[in-house]
């Protein structure tokens, strides 16, 4: 866990968080995917390239082709889950492109499982399947590997493949007959189990000394995030201190539940502190406009001490803000979220729609680790002090990116998978499924 965090936590080149496997991995078997946005030229020409160690690249033409369907082909799986407002784009007919719909939320999760015959890696990111994502953004990535010897936990292996699995089902019309792409990605997660059984570590580490790891993931019929820190947090004493990092946050005017959830886990007694590092930008009338709502603020218990804080990040070469964090400590420990939730009701679970989202928390005693403790801190991003009395927005920014988008034209339910099949010679089809008749205006031509 410890190498992940210092390996993965910069956004420059991530593409090969899906080649640096551990020497001797093997052959690749195969991969699945969730993301939000999605590229399919990135995802096939970066991340599938890097997975299946081409040696060629689309310069090369015809060779790269030749090289690229003959290692497609001994895949048993190649398949990434998209949000329905996303799943679009010209791809290879070797891997899978499937479209999550959830009722008034959105697939926001962003997990890739890789395979090879020696090695599985298990990737949670705040960052989308984009060129963007992984080389622009200031992103967060969280990478365990599981092979013989390692102490990779397995709990954290079990609890996201058991989350893809309910994430696919989105991606089924009927759920008595999913369809080849839903079972192909099914059969994956069970050879996935298979191979893994004895290649982690199946309980919990005793020693205070050793890095704890947790899957956090959200969605209809699950606890919000916060309850499920609450079991993690492994201390008898509540945290006193919470630091959160996010883009986006709920719109102003209303009060903000996630910000009264947070208070929830602290220490009522003494002076807990709740600290919102974000980004901003000077007015024209000077002063600093923060990117966050003043419904944070007004969240704060008013009895005893406590103190909401606000700091602006310090952003290298004006790269965009897109990382999700949240930390907790006390004197014995620290607490790390990292993953796919922004700080609103929806990336959290709370509400009645909540998006499906995975995240990873790792849990460190500084005193008995500091360098696991350093390693997460050094996979903070920086910030400044606020001086003076800051704004704070007024309406959401206008990229905000954890709802269903409106106006856009969405495929019905009843309109299943659309299946590509062929034969020698020369015989192609395409096969039309569908659930239903289709709404009014509907047609298919």
């Amino acid at each position: 866990a410890e190498d992940g965090i210092r390996d993965a936590q910069e956004s420059r080149g991530l593409g090969d968080v899906y080649k640096r496997q551990p020497e001797e991995a093997g052959e690749p078997l195969g991969c699945v995917a969730t993301t939000f946005t999605f590229e399919p030229h990135f995802f096939e020409e970066e991340c599938l390239a890097r997975f299946l160690a081409l040696e060629t690249a689309p310069e090369d033409g015809a060779a790269y082709l030749i090289e690229r369907e003959e290692k497609l082909a001994q895949l048993a799986c190649a398949a990434v889950l998209v949000d329905q407002h996303h799943a679009r784009g010209t791809r290879h007919l070797r891997w899978d492109l499937l479209a999550a719909r959830v009722p008034g939320a959105i697939l926001h999760a962003k997990v890739s499982l890789l395979l090879w015959s020696r090695c599985a890696r298990l990737i949670v990111a705040s960052a989308n399947l984009t060129e963007t994502g992984y080389r622009r953004n200031h992103e967060v990535f969280g990478v365990l590997d599981y092979f013989e010897g390692s102490e990779a936990p397995l709990g954290v292996l079990e609890d996201l493949v058991a989350f893809l699995r309910r994430a696919v089902a989105f991606a089924a019309a009927d759920p008595a007959n999913p369809g080849p792409a839903v079972s192909r990605w099914n059969t994956f997660l069970e050879q996935v189990q298979k191979h893994c059984r004895r290649w982690g570590a199946r309980q919990p580490p005793r020693r205070l000394s050793k890095t704890r790891v947790f899957a956090v993931t959200t969605g209809p019929d699950r606890p919000n995030a916060f309850r499920q820190l609450g079991k993690i947090w492994p201390a008898s004493s509540p945290p006193v201190e919470a630091f959160v990092v996010s883009p986006f946050f709920d719109p102003p005017g209303i009060p903000n539940r996630p910000a009264r959830e947070l208070w929830g886990l602290l220490r009522r007694r003494g002076s807990p502190t709740v600290q919102f590092e974000v980004t901003g930008e000077d007015t024209p009338r000077g002063g600093l406009l923060l990117h966050a709502p003043d419904s944070l603020l007004k969240a704060q218990p008013r009895d005893g001490e406590a103190q909401t804080q606000f700091r602006r990040l310090k952003l290298e070469d004006n790269r965009p803000l897109h990382a999700k964090c949240l930390w907790l400590q006390n004197r014995a420990w620290v607490l790390y979220q990292m993953g796919s939730s922004n700080f609103t009701a929806a990336g959290l679970g709370l509400g009645k729609t909540p998006n499906l989202e995975a995240n990873l928390v790792y849990a460190v005693s500084p005193a008995r680790n500091r360098k696991a403790a350093d390693a997460l801190r050094h996979a903070w991003l920086e910030s400044l002090e606020v001086k003076g009395k800051p704004h704070f927005l007024r309406q959401p920014l206008d990229d905000r990116e954890d709802a269903p988008l409106a106006g856009d034209i969405l495929l019905p339910a009843s309109f299943g998978d659309a299946i590509f099949g062929s034969e020698k010679p020369a015989k192609a089809w395409v096969e039309l499924t569908f659930a239903g008749p289709p709404p009014a205006g509907w047609r298919v031509l």
